[in-house]
């Protein structure tokens, strides 16, 4: 969004005559309905935007709209550029499938492990935070990839706890144990890593399948923010492969980020993150 909407006044200055930059500022969003295009007088658009390559508007929804609305505004638009073709004659090809985007899913599915975090507001006394939103209603999404060598680091063969190498970690948690339920936050600084406790031990094995159980505890505390979960998984290796991956990480959160929106929201509150395999790649 940085490119099509810069919101700093040198990515502003650098690309005022980038053409995707002035199609979508100055030709498709003077279309869009204030509601959503976020005019709260903030240098941001991320959302869901539908146009057609000249810019006409088709539909639009900005960032945090339910999944319900956004299904409608796909309908709507799709109707839309249906009208519009018929109107105008105009003769829409297929959306050619590129070479590049093509190996790319074969890539993530064949090389390490390619993970899906889902991060979420857990049950707390009020039904609501000060900001007024439902607790738990709310959720975000992330994907997390490990090399192979990565990879291989969550195996063992023992029946008796064995520490995670913590450089394995490292990267895990600082880029992804993120509270990112509302919004988006920088990787934790390494001074924030004030405590990573990891082990893993075989549970059992049969038919060249492994179960490998995992608990943890982790400590990440910035200064004006924290969050401090416990961790307790279990996978399942084939000798090559993990066929199954479930991890769950909840503690409490506190504090906030600039663009994670927990102004008013800033107390103690448990939050949780599930890390399993992205789509059982």
């Amino acid at each position: 969004m940085d490119i099509l909407f810069p919101r700093n006044d040198y990515l502003r200055e650098k690309l005022k005559d980038d053409p995707g930059k002035v199609l979508f500022t100055d030709v498709y969003g003077p279309q869009v309905p204030r509601q959503h295009w976020n005019d709260r007088g903030t240098f941001t658009k991320q959302g869901l935007y539908c146009m057609m390559p000249d810019g006409t508007y088709l539909g639009a929804r900005f960032a945090g709209t339910r999944v319900e609305e956004i299904h409608t505004m796909l309908t709507e638009a799709t109707n839309r550029w249906k009208e519009l073709v018929r109107e105008r004659g105009l003769n829409p090809k297929p959306v050619p499938n590129m070479k590049a985007f093509s190996e790319w899913q074969q890539q993530e599915s064949s090389d390490g492990l390619f993970l899906e975090l889902h991060y979420r507001d857990l049950p707390r006394a009020e039904t609501k935070d000060a900001r007024g939103r439902v607790v738990g209603e709310s959720w975000n999404r992330s994907t997390f990839k490990f090399s192979k060598e990565e990879m291989t680091g969550l195996v063992t063969a023992g029946d008796d706890w064995q520490e995670i190498e913590s450089p394995l970690m490292d990267r895990l948690i600082r880029e992804q144990f993120k509270d990112i339920v509302y919004g988006q936050s920088p990787r934790w600084s390494e001074d924030a890593v004030k405590s990573v406790a990891m082990k893993m031990r075989r549970l059992s094995s049969e038919g060249g399948r492994m179960v490998i159980g995992y608990t943890g505890k982790v400590e990440l505390d910035s200064g004006s923010h924290r969050f401090a979960p416990e961790i307790l998984g279990k996978a399942v290796w084939n000798g090559e492969r993990f066929t199954a991956f479930e991890w769950v990480a909840i503690g409490p959160r506190s504090g906030g980020t600039k663009y994670n929106f927990r102004e008013r929201d800033e107390g103690e509150a448990p939050m949780g993150i599930s890390l399993v395999l992205a789509d059982g790649k």
